[in-house]
């Protein structure tokens, strides 16, 4: 052979030797250097030679994606954190079919990370998180649009000391979930998220939040929620979200039965509850009703606060312009009652007429009261005030037997029993009867120290009169420089009449308590005792460590001579509970998670201008 050719056969020899190592090559993991698993292994050539390989990338690729002449392909994406939204480095991320590895790497300083690979179909994605890290979200499978380029894999992490907050909220009194209730939730120097539970009183925020304070706070349109904000220390643990027990004395809550006529929309209704013993008292509620929500299964309604102890209430639902209404008793009066409530809409009548002066002139101003049949009170629950010639009306009325009186202090008073039916107008003039006046009532207040000016209401409440309709009449006192007020009552019907001072937002005693009059009766004195005050007494436990106020504590007060004051959840301690100075009390504070704290009076401290005394008591945690 010439030597002229040896130059050329060598060179074909080179290509030839890159060729053969060519189809050698087996997919091989970007960064074999760490370790992932089975990847490490699938870098080595596959035995049998070219021809195993790629019967090997078909079956792997379901035959079609792997016939594509063997060709690997990119697969691209990036690592980010959860609650920054920035890159994660050094997360391990492998492709692996039937435990074997067929392509592994790590994100780089931006996050990013590629693998090379035969496409295939079925391939399963791994995520290694690094250390202090944990998988919040990723595919768990390569798609067509991640193979062709369209989409690139996205992968998320997030550090082990943030995770979602997941609140339980409960009913303080019968300890059950309570559902679409609406609570804020915030970090320390964060910005504020809302959340509402579902069915199982559960609530979960969408932000992963890192360890330390949070604040916890009913929304606004949250009504029912009788607590302020409450602290909670978030400690979540690789992923696993840290849950806090939100314990509220919720108001009253009630799943309703309903029944409602076709074209009557939740939006065009509102309810109202009325204990047992304001249900004669003149309702001021009706402008102010709760709305009902719609809800799954049924709708429900909540008020803005337990009502007191009561033996039980009247739930009313009407709708706004009086057109259709019902009422049904129900027990519970604080919390979530586990009993649905049935509820018909019925539809309601009307009560209109004309005031008349005895001449038969129409009195403007008159005082007109709907009182149902059979109720001994001089309070009424529907009323009106005549306009122009005496017109008058009231709206949505139930269906009934009333007593319809009208009023006006110089023209009389009359009385008549009426009967309302659904759907219709009762119309008719009311005749006043001139009363037989008595006399005046008037009176001095007097301040024992010769400086109190606060606001104080004299009422004058019929006993026996010798009109048929009297109403109790007020008077608020005209306070002078030198402690002393005046009321008066000019021109009172005759009759006898019980007079009662009373001393509003004070703890200010009026001496005497009551009187009995019968007009005239002229320069009454009463005196308002404000020269020494049994204080109220507070409590309010803190977190020693945090100074926050504690939620749900227990209050147990004992009496100098070892009588038992009181023992319950610190809510229910009666704040209008005075005590006087030589009052002797020893008290246990106690909360969940705390050491209890024990004390006595000399823990009080009296705040300036106001008639409570207030013992702040740090609890420290059990642990």
């Amino acid at each position: 052979m010439p030597r002229s050719h040896l130059p050329v056969l060598a060179l074909l020899a080179a290509l030839a030797l890159v060729v053969f190592a060519l189809t050698r090559v087996a997919v091989a993991p970007a960064d074999a250097s760490r370790p992932l698993g089975a990847a490490r292994a699938a870098s080595a050539p596959a035995e049998g030679g070219p021809q195993e390989e790629l019967a090997a990338a078909r079956a792997l690729g379901g035959g079609a994606a792997g016939a594509r002449a063997g060709a690997r392909s990119l697969l691209a994406g990036g690592v980010v954190d959860r609650v920054t939204g920035g890159p994660v480095a050094l997360a391990g991320v492998a492709l692996e079919s039937q435990g074997r590895a067929l392509a592994a790497a790590r994100s780089d300083a931006q996050g990013r990370v590629v693998l090379e690979c035969v496409p295939c179909t079925g391939c399963d994605l791994r995520v290694e998180p690094p250390a202090g890290w944990w998988l919040v979200e990723a595919p768990q499978q390569p798609t067509e649009e991640h193979w062709s380029g369209r989409a690139a894999l996205r992968i998320v992490l997030a550090p082990d000391d943030a995770a979602p907050l997941s609140v339980r909220v409960i009913d303080t009194r019968t300890r059950e979930p309570v559902p679409r209730f609406v609570l804020r939730v915030r970090p320390e120097r964060g910005a504020w998220e809302t959340v509402r539970s579902g069915a199982d009183g559960r609530a979960v925020t969408e932000t992963f939040l890192r360890a330390g304070a949070l604040e916890l706070r009913p929304e606004p349109e949250a009504e029912g929620a009788w607590m302020g904000s409450q602290h909670f220390e978030h400690r979540p643990d690789a992923g696993r979200a840290a849950e806090a027990t939100l314990s509220i004395a919720i108001g009253p809550t009630y799943r309703l039965d309903m029944e409602r006529p076709p074209g009557i929309g939740l939006e065009h209704l509102g309810a109202f509850l009325v204990p047992d013993d304001r249900l004669e008292l003149s309702p001021a509620f009706w402008n102010d009703p709760a709305r009902i929500r719609p809800g799954e299964p049924r709708e429900w309604v909540r008020f803005d606060a337990p009502i007191g102890p009561t033996e039980g209430a009247t739930l009313f639902v009407r709708s706004h312009g009086g057109g259709w209404a019902t009422s049904a008793r129900v027990a519970v009066t604080s919390g979530i009652d586990p009993a649905p409530v049935a509820v018909r809409l019925e539809r309601m009548g009307s009560v209109a007429g004309n005031v008349q002066s005895a001449e038969g002139q129409g009195v403007s101003g008159a005082r007109v009261h709907l009182i149902p049949a059979g109720v001994a009170s001089q309070a009424f629950d529907r009323a009106a005030i005549s306009g122009a010639r005496g017109r008058f009306l009231i709206r949505g009325v139930a269906p009934g037997d009333y007593l319809l009186s009208a009023v006006h202090e110089r023209h009389g008073a009359t009385q008549v029993p009426v009967l309302v039916t659904g759907g219709e107008a009762f119309d008719r003039p009311l005749e006043l009867s001139p009363y037989r006046i008595g006399g005046d009532v008037t009176g001095v207040v007097q301040s024992a120290s010769g400086t109190f000016d606060g606001r104080t209401v004299v009422r004058l409440t019929p006993i026996q009169t010798a009109d048929e309709v009297v109403l109790e009449r007020r008077a608020i006192v005209e306070w002078d420089d030198g402690g002393t007020g005046r009321f008066e009552f000019r021109a009172v019907p005759a009759g006898r009449y019980r007079l009662v001072p009373r001393v509003s937002w004070s703890p200010h005693l009026c001496a005497p308590a009551a009187l009995e009059v019968a007009p005239p009766a002229l320069g009454l004195r009463i005196l308002v005792e404000d020269r020494e005050i049994a204080p109220t007494l507070r409590f309010d436990p803190l977190d020693a460590a945090t100074r926050r106020w504690i939620p749900g504590a227990h209050l147990r007060v004992v009496g100098g001579e070892g009588g038992l004051v009181f023992d319950g959840p610190l809510e229910e301690w009666d704040g209008n509970r005075r005590f006087a100075p030589a009052v002797e009390l020893r008290w246990t504070l106690s909360a969940p998670g705390y050491v209890p704290a024990r004390g006595d009076r000399s823990h009080f401290v009296s705040e300036d201008g106001w008639p409570w005394q207030v013992a702040t008591v740090p609890l420290r945690r059990a642990d």
